[in-house]
């Protein structure tokens, strides 16, 4: 998308911790005063940013797993 489809936007209560925060990732950009459109490159990049630390993790918890395993047969 870019700034020309951009749309006019005023988030509620509900939706102000997410609005603010892919604002301040760059996912929602601001055309004009109130007028706000979505940046999908710098939507994948987040996606692939957030994602990483988690494949990461399962993969450590998984050999630690299988680590545990091994130790405890006899």
């Amino acid at each position: 998308m870019s700034p020309d489809t951009a749309i006019e936007y005023a988030p509620g209560p509900v939706e102000r911790r997410a609005f603010d925060q892919m604002r301040a990732s760059g996912v929602i950009r601001e055309a004009h005063p109130a007028h706000y459109w979505f940046d999908l490159d710098r939507m994948g990049q987040d996606r692939r940013r957030t994602r990483n630390p988690k494949a990461r993790i399962a993969i450590v918890l998984a050999v630690l797993m299988g680590a545990a395993l091994i130790w405890m047969i006899p």
